[in-house]
C-alpha cells in the first residue's frame, strides 16, 4: 500500500471517538491494545492471511486510540485546576489570591489586554492549593491618569498606572511571576445547540478559569524573566514585532491591525466592521495564519540557500528550525502545528531519499499532534484543516 498510515490513522481517530462510550479501566484497554499488537505481529510474520493481518493492524490502532484518550483523561492529577474545576472543590463565590507566571499577554482593541497565567498557587477562603493549569484574565485600563490620593495607596510592588496609547507595551511580560486578587469563574457555553464549544477549546489550551482584574493595584509583581527561557523569548520577540508594526505610518490603524492578523495570526485589533466585511466578502480566511505561511517560509528558505549552494542537510536543517519559530511565534495555532509538522516530515523523507506521499505526511502529522492531546480530535480548526488537505490528497 502506497500510505499505510492514512487507515491506521484513521483507525486511531475511531478509538478516540469511541473513548467517550466506553467505560472500562484505562489499564485494561492498554492491555488489549498490546495483545491486538502482539498478534499483529505475530501475523506479518506468519504472512499466512493479508486481510486478517490488515484487520488485525487496524484494531490494534483503534484499541489503542481508546486507551490513550482514557489515559490522557486520568492524566492530570488530584490538585490541578482542571481536576479542581471538575470537583467543585474550589470556592469561586469569593475572590481568589492567586500567584503564578505570565506566559502571554496581549494588548487587546486599545482598551486593556488579555494575560494568562500559569498557576502556581490559588488560595480561596476554604484553604490554599498548590495547583497548576492556566487561567486567562482580562485587565482594563483607564484612559484617565491615577488620582494622587491612588498614589499614596501605590505599594512598593504594585504595577503603575498604564496610560493607553497606539502601540503601547503590555503592563505584564511573559515571564513575569505576579500575585493577582481576582474573581475567577468558570467558563461557560451558549446553550443554543450546535454552538462553538469555548468550554473545550480554552480547555485545549489548559485554561479552566476566567476572571477580569478590575485594577491594576490588584496585581502586584514579585520577579522577572521566570518560567522557559525559549517561551519568554519568543513572547518577547512577538510582542516586539506587534510594537513595530505599529509604530508603522504607512498603514491606516485598520491596516496594520490587518496586517498584524495576516503575519502574526493576533486579530485583537480587528474592528467588528473591518471582521464583517471580511467575512461578507467571503475572504476572512485570509486574515488566518495558515499552511500558505509555512510554504512560503520553506519555499523561500529553500531556494535561498539553494541559490547560495549550502549542503542539503543544512539547508533542511535551517529550514525546519526556521518553520519551528515561526509556529512558536504564531502561538502554536493548529493550523500552522499541522503544517509545520507535515513539512518537517516532508524534508525528512527529502533527507533521506525515500519516496514523497501527501496521505503519509498527512497522516504521520495528525497522529502526532493526537498523541500530544488526543482530544484535539474535537477541535473544528483542527478538523477543518485536515479534512481540507485530504481532500486535496484524494482528488
Amino acid at each position: 500500500m502506497a500510505f499505510p498510515l492514512f487507515p491506521c490513522t484513521v483507525a486511531f481517530c475511531i478509538g478516540i471517538t469511541l473513548s467517550g462510550w466506553i467505560q472500562n479501566p484505562p489499564h485494561s484497554l492498554l492491555l488489549a491494545g498490546f495483545g491486538l499488537l502482539f498478534c499483529s505481529w505475530l501475523l506479518f510474520l506468519l504472512k499466512t492471511n493479508n486481510s486478517l493481518f490488515t484487520f488485525a493492524t487496524l484494531a490494534t490502532f483503534a484499541s489503542l486510540g481508546l486507551s490513550w484518550a482514557c489515559l490522557y483523561d486520568c492524566s492530570f492529577g488530584p490538585l490541578h485546576l482542571r481536576t479542581l474545576v471538575r470537583t467543585g472543590q474550589l470556592d469561586l463565590t469569593q475572590p481568589c489570591r492567586v500567584r503564578g507566571i505570565c506566559t502571554r499577554s496581549e494588548i487587546q482593541n486599545q482598551l486593556g489586554e488579555q494575560i494568562e497565567l500559569n498557576v502556581s498557587r490559588l488560595e480561596n477562603r476554604r484553604s490554599i492549593y498548590l495547583t497548576s493549569g492556566r487561567i486567562r484574565l482580562a485587565l482594563f485600563h483607564k484612559n484617565e491618569a491615577t488620582r494622587p490620593d491612588q498614589k499614596a495607596q501605590t505599594t512598593r510592588n504594585a504595577l503603575p498606572s498604564f496610560s493607553m496609547e497606539r502601540g503601547s507595551s503590555p503592563l505584564i511580560n511573559p515571564g513575569d511571576s505576579v500575585e493577582v486578587l481576582v474573581n475567577l469563574k468558570r467558563t461557560r457555553n451558549f446553550n443554543d445547540p450546535g454552538q462553538f464549544d469555548y468550554v473545550s477549546y480554552l480547555e485545549r489550551q489548559d485554561i479552566y478559569l476566567v476572571g477580569t482584574v478590575k485594577s491594576e493595584l490588584l496585581i502586584t509583581k514579585i520577579a522577572s524573566n521566570q518560567g522557559p527561557w525559549h517561551q519568554r523569548t519568543v513572547q518577547r520577540i512577538r510582542q516586539r514585532l506587534l510594537a513595530e508594526l505599529d509604530k508603522w505610518r504607512t498603514f491606516s490603524e485598520e491596516g496594520t491591525s490587518a496586517l498584524k492578523a495576516l503575519l502574526l495570526g493576533t486579530k485583537q485589533g480587528l474592528s467588528p466592521q473591518i471582521e464583517e466585511d471580511f467575512q461578507a466578502t467571503g475572504i476572512y480566511h485570509v486574515l488566518v495564519v495558515s499552511g500558505q505561511h509555512v510554504a512560503i517560509i520553506a519555499a523561500v528558505f529553500l531556494g535561498i540557500m539553494r541559490f547560495l549552494g549550502l549542503p542539503v542537510l543544512f539547508k533542511l536543517t535551517v529550514t525546519g528550525s526556521g518553520l519551528i519559530f515561526y509556529c512558536l511565534l504564531t502561538e502554536s495555532q493548529p493550523s500552522i502545528v499541522r503544517a509545520t509538522l507535515m513539512t518537517l516530515f516532508f524534508l525528512l523523507t527529502l533527507h533521506s531519499d525515500r519516496d514523497r506521499n501527501l496521505l503519509n505526511s498527512l497522516s504521520l502529522s495528525a497522529l502526532a499532534l493526537l498523541i500530544i492531546d488526543p482530544f484535539w480530535l474535537y477541535d473544528p480548526g483542527f478538523q477543518l484543516s485536515y479534512l481540507a488537505v485530504l481532500a486535496i490528497a484524494l482528488v
